[in-house]
C-alpha cells in the first residue's frame, strides 16, 4: 500500500513538473546522473554507522547496519515531505527501530542523541564558515572576536544539550 502511495506521488510530482522538461533534463544530464545520489548515499551510510554506535550491544544485533540505513532513509523521506521541519520523520525511525526489536525508549533516546550531535556539529559547521567567510574578506580582527564569542556558545550549547539529556 505504501509503495503504491510513494509511486502516485511520484507520478503527480513528475506529471505537475512536466515530464518533457524532466525528460529533457534527464537526456542532459546522461549517465552522470547517477554520481549526484553517491554523496548523499556515503553520508547517510556513516550516518547510519554513527547512529549505530548510541544503540546497545543487543539492539545492534537485532538490527543490522543496512536496516539501520533503510530505516534513515525511510525517516528522511519523511523530513523532505512533511511541513514539520527535520523532526517530522523521527517518530517514523522510532516506529521502525521498535519493530525490529529495539525497545522503545532506547530507540527515541538514540535519535535524541544523534539529533544533538548532528546540531552540534552543523553549528561548529557554521562557525568554521564564518572563519573562512572572514579570511576570504579579510576582516582578520574584526572577525576574530565573534568568531571566539559564537565559538563559546556552540560549545556552551553542546554542554547545555547533553547536561539536560543527562537529567532526563
Amino acid at each position: 500500500m505504501i509503495l503504491l502511495v510513494g509511486l502516485g506521488l511520484i507520478a503527480w510530482l513528475l506529471e505537475d513538473a512536466g515530464l518533457a522538461q524532466v525528460e529533457e533534463h534527464m537526456r542532459r544530464l546522461g549517465w552522470s546522473a547517477g554520481l549526484a545520489l553517491v554523496p548523499y548515499a556515503v553520508i547517510a551510510f556513516f550516518d547510519a554507522r554513527g547512529w549505530a554506535c548510541t544503540l546497545s550491544d543487543e539492539s545492534r544485533r537485532k538490527v543490522s547496519l543496512l536496516r539501520l540505513y533503510l530505516v534513515r532513509m525511510a525517516g528522511e523521506a519523511v523530513n523532505s515531505v512533511t511541513p514539520a521541519a527535520a523532526v517530522g520523520g523521527e517518530p517514523v525511525k522510532a516506529m521502525l527501530l521498535r519493530r525490529n526489536g529495539v525497545p522503545g525508549a532506547e530507540a527515541v533516546a538514540s535519535l535524541v542523541i544523534t539529533k544533538t550531535a548532528l546540531t552540534v556539529t552543523q553549528s561548529l559547521f557554521v562557525v568554521i564558515g564564518l572563519a573562512g567567510l572572514f579570511e576570504y574578506e579579510e576582516l582578520h580582527w574584526a572577525g576574530m572576536g565573534l568568531l571566539v564569542a559564537l565559538l563559546g556558545l556552540c560549545v556552551g550549547f553542546g554542554v547545555l544539550l547533553v547536561r539536560m539529556q543527562r537529567r532526563r
